[in-house]
């Protein structure tokens, strides 16, 4: 499995950017949903569903920045944009919520801060030829 997602060579920087950005925002993720912890079991009913839910969440958002990053998948880097996206509804209607706690509510905007910037770098140039199969002088 490890030759199959590891980094091929002519892989951009900026995809190697977007990968530790967004590595990181997971991270800030993974802070933020263990100190809203308690909220979590609220909001789905128990310890074993938000242990379920959080992981479901936190494994498919890791799974899709490997296929975007390491297989070059357009499908995973369009998925990430739009699961990033719509992710902003409840991000919003948590924020007074967030506000209660400092930690987490600065954490929480760091991670958002974090996976925005590195969504950006999927849309620089070098990688929007790299995931076109080119680069910026001509075919791959």
């Amino acid at each position: 499995m490890r030759g199959i997602f590891a980094i091929k060579p002519g892989t951009p920087s900026t995809i190697l950017r977007f990968e530790s950005l967004f590595l990181a925002s997971i991270v800030a993720g993974v802070m933020v949903a263990i100190l809203m912890y308690g909220e979590v079991i609220k909001a789905w009913g128990g310890h074993y569903q938000a242990v379920v839910v959080t992981v479901v969440l936190f494994g498919g958002a890791w799974m899709l920045m490997l296929l975007t990053s390491r297989r070059r998948s357009n499908l995973a880097r369009w998925l990430l944009v739009i699961g990033s996206t719509v992710a902003i509804v409840p991000y919003l209607a948590h924020v007074v919520l967030l506000l209660q706690e400092q930690w987490a509510a600065y954490l929480s905007f760091v991670q958002a801060g974090l996976q925005f910037a590195a969504l950006y770098c999927l849309f620089m140039p070098d990688s929007r030829a790299w995931f076109a199969g080119r680069t910026e002088d001509g075919p791959i």
